[in-house]
């Protein structure tokens, strides 16, 4: 049992000393650098994709939204054209609230381009007249919906 005591006494009373020498400090520090330009390699190409493609996105969503307001103001415009007038006030309601939104939101194509977003303004300063004209029956509301949406539609298309 003596022996034993003593080679535990042993172990436990070196210090246990390791010595790196050089040379495997070097080899570590180049493997370890090639392991982060392979991740660069990688990780950077995808990254500056993923970038693009959201801006992509965003402008995307930006025209989707400008598009979206054209249809419902064309469908008010035909509607008061053809003499649907509940029909026009149903489709001027929704492209009021759509265009009250993207002022409202932000950061979209209304606030991107300055012409369409004074041109939005004014077409919401003139809702309640114009919803007025549709629920009176009058003919000339067709005339003010479809020069707007000739103005959208410039506005827009120099976009592209």
């Amino acid at each position: 049992m003596r022996t034993a005591d003593a080679n535990i006494a042993d172990r436990a009373g070196r210090p246990a000393v390791t010595h790196i020498s050089e040379r495997a400090l070097k080899r570590f520090a180049i493997v370890i650098g090639l392991m982060l330009t392979a991740y660069l390699v990688g990780f950077v190409p995808g990254w500056l994709s993923a970038n693009e493609l959201e801006a992509r996105l965003a402008r995307s969503k930006e025209l989707n939204g400008a598009h979206a307001l054209k249809a419902d103001l064309a469908a008010a415009s035909l509607h008061s054209s053809q003499g649907r007038f509940e029909e026009a006030i149903v489709a001027a309601g929704s492209f009021f609230d759509k265009l009250d939104k993207e002022i409202v939101a932000g950061g979209g194509i209304l606030n991107n381009e300055p012409a369409l977003g004074e041109a939005a303004a004014n077409m919401l300063a003139r809702r309640d007249e114009i919803v007025t004209m549709l629920a009176r029956g009058d003919p000339a509301a067709s005339g003010v919906l479809a020069g707007w949406y000739f103005e959208l539609e410039q506005v827009t298309n120099g976009e592209k």
